[in-house]
């Protein structure tokens, strides 16, 4: 029983960090599409944050991919105990535990890095480590032997990793660590290549000259902004982003985590400005379907905190959730970022903060904005939602700008 009780755990294990590689190969194309987000469907929260932060990526591979690696591992050296019998089952189980207890290690390191807020929670992340505890003391039950019976049995095999082979069933050690070890090794190469393909295709996808073609065939268009807007960068910078967003979408979640990895690189070159365009009716006539009910509670809830200077970091905690409970849970946001709970609540039930939201619509409509994200960059529309896309264009509104030597914002009426 014990031992089923492991391979179920292995089993869930493969399966919790295959579906992690498979979202962040996912985010690595056009801004995470909504589908299969079991994240956000099943425990409230995201975890696309975390599957995009550098603290997620070691040697190259997603820690999801490690995490096929390991729980592959040991699933083959369990395998390989069954099949190979007596001279390789006792030495496979203390194997199985030896690489559990390494696996151990890395999952309390993990679990610190969550704990001090040096690396962003993800719920499935937790699962995984919780099913590495929980299988330390499966597999200690799945081995009837005594611990000096395991020892001799560990002696053993180290003695004939050190070359002493003088025991006739030696070669089932030779066997069985070769298979296991060639089995981790083939998935990790899988792992490597399908994300250095996933990486070529979204950097190297798009061809610069037809990017900066598609962007300027576009509509040089109006698109008012003002000191109630919030804003990332210095206001007379040459490249200026307005991004139509709504709290409730996932793909304006993607986009506004990957976005700060262009800001960063561009500190003094790009202004990037909030408008709200929530797709829920109740704050957007031009909405058919109510597509996220919640949407515009949160962008009154996120202008209550901009009177408080707490914008952006309201904008983060906001798209780190899934607006479930809408009440409750801006409410905790507001009290978990210190904020003056009374005057949020009176400045989120406001008139300005509503006017704020109704001319931020006005204009996404004036726009023809029909979808979010929509982002403009120095008044015309950008169609690809691209990382490497955006880095050609913003640096094009650079070069632009300095060799005409006048901002296109400082143009506009």
């Amino acid at each position: 029983m014990p031992l089923l009780a492991v391979g179920g755990l292995i089993g869930a294990g493969l399966i919790a960090s295959g579906y992690l590689l498979y979202r962040t190969f996912t985010l690595l194309g056009e801004w995470a599409p909504d589908r299969i987000d079991i994240c956000s469907a099943v425990f409230g929260t995201g975890c696309d944050a975390t599957l995009l932060s550098p603290s997620s990526w070691q040697l190259g591979v997603p820690l999801a991919g490690w995490g096929l690696v390991y729980f592959g591992a040991l699933a083959m050296l369990l395998i390989l105990g069954r099949s190979l019998g007596n001279g390789f089952s006792g030495t496979s189980l203390i194997a199985a535990q030896i690489l559990n207890g390494v696996g151990l290690l890395v999952s309390a390191l993990l679990l610190l890095l969550f704990a001090t807020g040096k690396a962003k929670f993800c719920p499935v992340c937790l699962v995984i480590h919780g099913i590495n505890v929980a299988l330390a003391p499966m597999l200690h039950l799945s081995d009837p032997r005594s611990l000096p019976e395991r020892v001799q049995s560990l002696r053993r095999g180290v003695q004939w990793l050190l070359g002493h082979r003088e025991d006739t069933w030696a070669r089932w050690y030779g066997l069985g660590f070769a298979t296991a070890t060639l089995a981790a090794i083939m998935i990790w190469q899988w792992v490597l290549v399908q994300t250095e393909l996933r990486l070529a295709v979204a950097e190297g996808a798009i061809v610069p000259a037809e990017v900066i073609q598609q962007y300027e065939a576009e509509s040089e268009m109006t698109v008012l902004t003002d000191d109630t807007d919030p804003r990332l960068g210095p206001v007379n910078a040459p490249a200026e982003l307005v991004v139509f967003s709504s709290f409730q979408c996932p793909g304006c979640r993607s986009f506004a985590e990957k976005i700060s990895q262009l800001r960063e690189s561009h500190p003094s070159e790009l202004s990037i400005v909030f408008k709200h365009f929530p797709l829920g009716t109740a704050c957007n006539p031009d909405v058919g379907v109510n597509k996220h009910p919640r949407a515009c509670q949160a962008a009154l809830a996120a202008e209550a905190a901009r009177y408080q200077e707490a914008f952006w970091p309201f904008h983060d905690a906001l798209f780190a959730g899934n607006l479930r409970h809408s009440e409750e849970q801006l409410s905790s946001l507001a009290e978990s970022l210190g904020l003056d709970l009374e005057r949020f609540n009176e400045d989120r039930h406001s008139s300005e903060v509503n006017e704020k939201l109704t001319r931020d619509v006005a204009l996404g409509s004036r726009l023809e904005v029909d979808a979010t994200p929509t982002v403009f960059l120095n008044g015309r529309r950008v169609r690809s939602l691209n990382l490497r896309a955006f880095q050609v264009l913003v640096e094009h509104a650079v070069s632009h700008d300095s060799v005409d030597g006048h901002n296109p914002k400082l143009d506009q009426p």
